[in-house]
């Protein structure tokens, strides 16, 4: 049974709620501020219909996220596959080796969606690699990777990297003039779907 959900209610749409349910259950999972998805959540959101359109549009949003939703075992497929594609460009068979010589860039504040995405990718690389992302970088900053989702205008990556470029690589240049020199190399890695 659907918890929030009466027995009186339309069992097509407990159906419908119940699927979308499945498919999303994990949207903002880490969060503990109300965010989280639920099964009435979904539920006092379709009530706003009136109930003729109900099972249509919950069947509509089913076929949505079903294509569209980017759930979190996705995410760190993803993730997978940047890095080996960026490890494998740089020339670098081992993993942990090419981490080691990454810096992976944090430009956002607190709550933004890289802060999420920096957090899933620290937890993969703990999984995956015994490898923490905390230990990016100690080698040296010769990859900067700038991760986040959905790239539109651009501009979100713009105004994150301005500060960004101005402030010191080491003691003698900024993070422009190591980009201008080949000291670093900057990589945007977005997650998103297309077509």
């Amino acid at each position: 049974e659907c918890k929030g959900l009466n027995f009186g209610d339309n069992e097509e749409e407990i159906k419908s709620i119940q699927h979308i349910y499945d498919i999303i259950k994990d949207y903002r999972i880490e969060y503990s501020d109300g965010s989280r998805i639920s099964k009435s959540r979904i539920k006092k959101w379709i009530n706003q219909f009136e109930e003729s359109v109900r099972i249509p549009i919950l069947t509509e949003l089913a076929n949505i996220f079903n294509k569209r939703y980017l759930s979190k075992k996705r995410v760190l497929s993803f993730f997978d596959d940047v890095i080996i594609k960026l490890a494998r460009s740089f020339n670098f068979e081992n993993i942990i080796e090419f981490l080691a010589h990454c810096q992976f860039l944090s430009l956002q504040e607190k709550g933004k969606s890289q802060t999420v995405m920096l957090s899933l990718l620290d937890e993969y690389f703990t999984e995956k690699y015994e490898f923490a992302l905390s230990q990016c970088g100690t080698k040296s900053k010769k990859y900067s990777i700038y991760l986040d989702d959905v790239f539109c205008t651009g501009s979100t990556f713009y105004n994150n990297l301005i500060d960004w470029l101005d402030e010191p690589y080491d003691k003698s240049k900024t993070n422009s003039k190591a980009i201008v020199d080949g000291t670093t190399i900057l990589r945007g890695a977005y997650v998103f779907l297309h077509e």
